[in-house]
């Protein structure tokens, strides 16, 4: 499969987004797991609900279909194991003019990631 990139500017129409399917978090699953650091400041000074991972797919899936009624392309990254906090692709890489330029995330575990978009870049 070959993916087209190409932006004029910031403002240019977006025709395709990579997305992720939602996976539980190991973090909620054993509390003698220690989160990711994304996850664990968000445990430190957030007051919202537990992550359920079934309503966290029920939304990704609502989300694709709206963008896809607006006839954006919506692919799916690879699943990558022991990567809890993968939900979030948009910070892996970005396009310049028809350049796909790949991150360098900070954190180890984020780094990890990018393994899920390989066979979307290569």
């Amino acid at each position: 499969m070959t993916i087209a990139v190409g932006a004029a500017n910031e403002f240019d129409t977006l025709r395709s987004v990579i997305l992720r399917t939602a996976v539980p978090f190991a973090a909620n699953l054993d509390p003698h797991i220690e989160p990711d650091p994304g996850y664990r400041r968000q445990l430190e000074s957030w007051s919202w609900a537990r992550y359920d991972v079934a309503l966290a797919q029920q939304q990704l899936d609502a989300f694709a279909r709206q963008l896809e009624s607006h006839g954006i392309r919506v692919l799916l990254a690879a699943t990558v194991p022991g990567c809890d906090s993968q939900h979030y692709p948009r910070d892996l890489g970005f396009v310049i003019d028809d350049v796909f330029v790949l991150g360098r995330p900070r954190h180890e575990i984020r780094q990890w990631e990018i393994t899920g978009l390989r066979p979307l870049i290569e």
